[in-house]
């Protein structure tokens, strides 16, 4: 430790001696800086295997599905499904194949000759041996059909017994007490109830008829008068009119005269489907009612059998299919899932219940097709309920796991005022997890993942005398804070803007430019340690380059900013080292080519090389497709995604290029390395879906995955946002005027997570650090276990200029190393070589 007494005692002396090493080291041992400075990359995945982001599995289906049901028909434990294909004729059984497994969940599709049109599938057993029977209704021959289990999964039809004309729907219990499963079905055109009292060897006899005013969407079967005895709900239409009917139980499966509860609180409300449940806590059971009217509604009975109605929510539905109740967020509240199909669109919205009878939207999850019903169910084993559709293109049982918590592994949607245009992550509360700032002409908003799906806004700022077209975050000021560059393409200028620890937005300076700019890039173009802009222009036919210098001194006597002739229409812009010499160089795509702008390391770019066989990419990433360890290009050209290798090793030459058709015209194009593997695989945005490329073996780009999201995404940032360790994809979707959150399947690498200047690990940044890196760098002592702990001046490589840095903010008041600093656990935002940390970070 005398080495430490000795710095201690004289920082100014040590400091000097320091410097000095600095200039005599021309050999020392450095981890070398990488070119990925403002890109990131996204590692290949194989085929087969677990795909980046999670979306519905999908089990295809001959024919539309129509109704679900779950049990555990093969007695094995584990639940199964039944699902009833209306145009085919068909009931089918899915045995569960798979336990907390990313395979599939369900064995092939076992399928059953039924009736004609069957609508709806329900079990039970109803012959007193070898586990759930299978009753579906038979909208077109007017039946029921009766199929008994074998005891392992399969089925023989018993019998069928006529209905009503155009039954819909059923309900198994046993309403005459006699221990046997009795039936009953409730019929369209016949505008009644039927009651089938089963013998308990799988046969039905008819028990009685119930008019109840119209047709009859939905049966419920509870005790809600609290004798003891079930009672029947239906809701029903007669036209544009619609009710509930409440028949109360009565001994030997009679019931009394219906007592009928008009909705009419706001014209008139046609009911199409109920959930029950005790939503209130009061001990008894409740109705939850969807309505032809986008009503979601809450019903208490009263003591003269009609029910008090309140209205919940207005939904946004296209039509009714489902509604379902079940505790979703694991509170010991009854919540209810209503479909919903804002646009084009199509979800769920999980409503919470505050268990007074009272709902709050919670969230929506949107999914890949449109469900005609759906249930919750802990499908796979893990304590958690997942989701299960019926879902009719592509035609199959939709399948999402839950993660926990009520949350699915779907996609989570918000809502913002306006059309966003730009998107930056950033962490504004510095606590080692990114938010979202979202910029749309004149607003800001800042969102943050709220841990239970999606994300919360936590401030929606005006900015109303600025139309913000793209924006950027970095430190400009060198306060260790993130800071905004915004480009306001109406005012033809550049926005710099300060964000407090509580996203509070203030704005700093604004600098002018040329009329309509469009792209903004980041970047360290003169090596001074400090972010420098790169601007460009739809018209003007330069890109407008300010070195941070010039920002700090210019203040309001002029633009700082240089332009760099490279032609109009300019349309993408990246940062890179492009020729591999250390230096960040520029890319831009333009009308007349792609233009590489190659940097000197001292703010100027002195060659510029054109690739002019591809014009006005929306789009471009500079990364190294091949894993060669030299830059390529991967951009758009109209629907078609294009790889470019190594365009700066031979500028007057030919390039090897590959491509791959979309299909439609891309927006966006992001990318991210996973530390275990090599090659990257482009992610890009086109007009409602995100596409996972892949370079095969660097033969070519091929199509991985595909997820839907909202229209016309904009911008995409991927990140690990919900703090689960996996790589989420966030879009801001500019036709939907909303967030998109694909929740991530694939783990970030937690060994990533580290202290900056916490080079020892022990969880504090001190002198002990400092020393510990002199003793790696030059006295061959043991490596850190975490190398990006020692780059303090975040520039992707270790040397003894970290040293000094380190050492300043020690001791002479220099400012706090970046992100995620020495207060804090986090990832690097700035994507590098250096991705070896191994040491635990707390």
């Amino acid at each position: 430790m005398s080495q430490a007494v000795e710095l201690a005692a004289d920082v100014e002396v040590e400091f000097h001696m320091l410097m000095v090493m600095h200039q005599a080291c021309k050999d020392c041992r450095t981890l070398q800086g990488s070119w990925l400075a403002a890109v990131l990359v996204l590692a290949p995945v194989a085929v087969g295997a677990q795909g980046v982001f999670h979306s519905a599995d999908l089990v295809p289906l001959g024919s539309r599905p129509t109704s679900l049901r779950v049990d555990d028909y093969d007695r094995d434990g584990r639940p199964d499904l039944a699902v009833a294909q209306e145009s085919s004729g068909k009931v089918s059984v899915l045995l569960n194949d798979a336990v907390q497994s990313p395979g599939p969940l369900f064995d092939e599709p076992r399928s059953y000759d039924v009736g004609l049109s069957p609508l709806f599938v329900t079990s039970g057993d109803v012959d007193g041996k070898d586990g759930p029977d299978l009753i579906v209704v038979n909208s077109g021959s007017s039946t029921v059909s009766v199929l008994l289990n074998q005891g392992d999964g399969n089925f023989l039809l018993e019998a069928d017994f006529s209905t009503g004309i155009d039954p819909r729907v059923a309900a198994l219990a046993d309403f005459d007490r006699d221990g046997d499963l009795d039936v009953v079905s409730g019929n369209a055109k016949s505008k009644d109830l039927i009651l089938h009292l089963g013998n308990g060897r799988g046969r039905f006899d008819e028990g009685g008829r119930f008019r109840i005013g119209g047709n009859p969407h939905s049966i419920g079967t509870e005790d809600f008068d609290g004798d003891g005895l079930l009672d029947i709900v239906a809701v029903y239409a007669n036209g544009p009119v619609g009710g509930v009917n409440w028949l109360a139980g009565r001994p030997g499966g009679t019931f009394a005269d219906g007592v009928r509860t008009g909705l009419d609180q706001d014209g008139d409300l046609v009911p199409r489907f109920l959930a029950t449940g005790d939503f209130d806590q009061d001990g008894r059971p409740d109705l939850a009612v969807l309505t032809d009217q986008d009503r979601l509604l809450f019903l208490r009975l009263r003591p003269d059998g009609t029910f008090d109605v309140e209205i919940v929510a207005t939904v946004p539905i296209s039509v009714a299919r489902f509604l379902t109740a079940a505790d979703f967020d694991h509170d010991g509240l009854v919540d209810l899932v209503a479909p919903i199909s804002p646009g084009n669109d199509f979800g769920i919205r999980v409503y919470r219940s505050a268990g007074d009878g009272s709902f709050a939207a919670m969230r929506d999850i949107f999914l890949d097709g449109t469900q005609q019903d759906l249930c919750l169910h802990d499908v796979d084993g893990d304590g958690v309920l997942d989701l299960l559709g019926a879902q009719q293109n592509p035609r199959g049982i939709a399948v999402i796991r839950g993660n926990g918590h009520g949350l699915l592994r779907g996609r989570a949607t918000t809502q913002l005022g306006s059309a966003p245009r730009g998107l930056a992550a950033l962490d504004v509360d510095r606590d080692g997890e990114s938010e979202l700032m979202v910029a749309s002409y004149g607003s800001l908003d800042l969102l943050e993942a709220n841990g239970d799906g999606g994300f919360e806004v936590l401030s929606a700022q005006d900015f109303s005398e600025f139309t913000f077209e793209d924006i950027a975050a970095a430190d400009l000021n060198g306060d260790g804070t993130h800071d905004l560059a915004l480009v306001d393409v109406a005012g033809g200028e550049v926005v710099t803007a300060s964000v407090d620890t509580s996203g509070n937005v203030i704005p700093m300076a604004r600098y002018a430019v040329h009329p309509f700019p469009q792209g903004l890039v980041l970047g360290d173009f003169d090596q001074d340690g400090a972010p420098d802009l790169a601007v460009t222009h739809a018209i003007f036919p330069s890109v407008s380059v300010a070195l941070n210098s010039a920002l700090e001194m210019s203040g309001s006597e002029g633009s700082p900013f240089v332009d760099i002739p490279v032609g109009s229409g300019q349309t993408s812009c990246d940062s890179a080292d492009v020729d591999g010499d250390g230096f960040l160089d520029l890319a831009i795509g333009t009308t007349s080519g792609i233009k590489l702008l190659l940097g000197n390391g001292k703010g100027a770019f002195p060659t510029i090389i054109t690739l002019g066989d591809y014009s006005g990419p929306r789009a471009l990433r500079v990364v190294d497709l091949d894993a060669d360890s030299t830059a390529d290009l991967v951009f758009d050209q109209g629907e078609k995604l294009v790889a470019v290798y190594a365009p700066a090793m031979n500028p007057g030459g030919e390039h090897r290029s590959v491509e791959v058709d979309l299909e439609s015209q891309v927006q966006a194009i992001e990318t991210y390395k996973f530390d275990e593997d090599v090659r990257p695989i482009v992610v890009t945005a086109i007009r409602n879906t995100i596409v996972v490329v892949r370079d095969v073996s660097a033969e070519g780009l091929s199509v991985a995955e595909r997820y839907v999201v909202g229209g016309l995404p904009r911008a995409l940032v991927l990140d690990d946002l919900t703090g689960r360790g996996r790589l989420d994809c966030t879009t801001i979707d500019f036709d939907s005027k909303a967030v998109t959150l694909l929740y991530g399947s694939r783990e970030v690498n937690a060994h990533r997570v580290f202290r900056r200047g916490d080079v020892d690990a022990d969880s504090v940044v001190v002198l002990t650090d400092a020393i510990r890196l002199l003793e790696w760098l030059f006295q061959g002592g043991e490596r850190p276990g975490c190398a990006d702990s020692g780059d303090l001046d975040d520039n992707g490589a270790v040397d003894l200029t970290d040293v000094i840095v380190l050492v300043a903010y020690l001791f002479r008041g220099a400012a706090e190393p970046g992100a995620p600093g020495p207060h804090a656990c986090g990832l690097d935002p700035t994507e590098d070589t250096i991705l070896d940390c191994t040491a635990e970070c707390r």
